[in-house]
């Protein structure tokens, strides 16, 4: 990567990092694996291929639901 690109990740990272709550970062994890299993991802957080595969997949039927592209 360029020196600038890996510059700009590594003060996102650290912008969000000393913004993190831990606490709520934790409820956040747990209600989001339950939000996952409760939609039929089996393993919920563990299996996040899996979510991107079923977001993609509702993505393509929208853009192709009217027979046009956006």
């Amino acid at each position: 990567l360029r020196p600038e690109i890996s510059e700009d990740l590594r003060a996102t990272r650290e912008y969000w990092s000393s913004r993190r709550a831990p606490g709520l970062a934790k409820f956040q994890n747990r209600f989001y694996n339950f939000f996952l299993k409760s939609n039929r991802i089996a393993d919920g957080t563990r299996d996040y291929g899996q979510v991107l595969r079923m977001v993609l997949s509702f993505s393509d039927l929208d853009d192709h639901e009217d027979g046009e592209e956006d």
